[in-house]
């Protein structure tokens, strides 16, 4: 059996062995207790149609962090030891998984929203907005992505609250409506951004 050379390929072979139930060739890809294989632990939990995050397969201190997202934004990045592509088992622990939510809680909303624009993670950001905007609307209103927007407050009146985080003297604003605490699923647990604003 041949391995990829980069981590890029090898992660997708992985991510291919493991949608298509392939335990033997996952085996060979992925370390036993990895998040794969944990994955595989409940067939069918899962949507398997993973993408790579644009560009996103970055290395740091021997390691390569590749970043896949799938139809419904849920967020998979994979870790593999730099030394051992091009033979068995590179993709190994400090993957993670996340699936995307629907918090009631208004802040932890708009967070998960900030993560998914900061990430590029358009299938998120869509499912948490009304209008199901993208990166890339975000990106219009002159915003820059960055890991330090910071959490300030969620406030309102006349029906509208907005969540606000800052940087470096911009800010952004998550507008929801004000009522009763929202469902965690379900129809009426998404889209529940009405717009999202830049104040520079």
């Amino acid at each position: 059996m041949t391995f990829p050379t980069s981590a890029e390929q090898y992660t997708k072979q992985a991510i291919q062995a493991w949608a298509g139930n392939n335990s033997a060739s996952l085996d060979q890809y992925e370390v036993t207790d990895g998040i794969l294989h944990t994955m595989s632990d409940c067939g069918g939990c899962y949507n398997t149609q993973f993408g790579l995050a644009p560009g996103f397969c970055q290395g740091a201190a021997g390691s390569s962090y590749c970043l896949y997202f799938n139809i419904y934004g849920d967020k998979l990045m994979l870790r593999v030891e730099n030394q051992l592509l091009g033979h068995p088992k590179a993709v190994v622990a400090g993957s993670t998984f996340e699936p995307t939510t629907f918090p009631s809680d208004d802040e932890a909303y708009a967070t998960e929203a900030l993560a998914a624009w900061n990430d590029g993670n358009d299938a998120r950001l869509k499912l948490l907005t009304k209008d199901k905007v993208g990166s890339a609307y975000v990106d219009g209103l002159g915003a820059q992505r960055g890991s330090d927007w910071t959490y300030q407050q969620c406030d309102g009146g006349m029906g509208s609250l907005y969540c606000d985080f800052t940087r470096d003297g911009h800010t952004l604003a998550f507008q929801f409506v004000n009522g009763p605490a929202a469902p965690t699923t379900g129809p009426d647990s998404q889209h529940r951004i009405v717009s999202i604003n830049y104040l520079p």
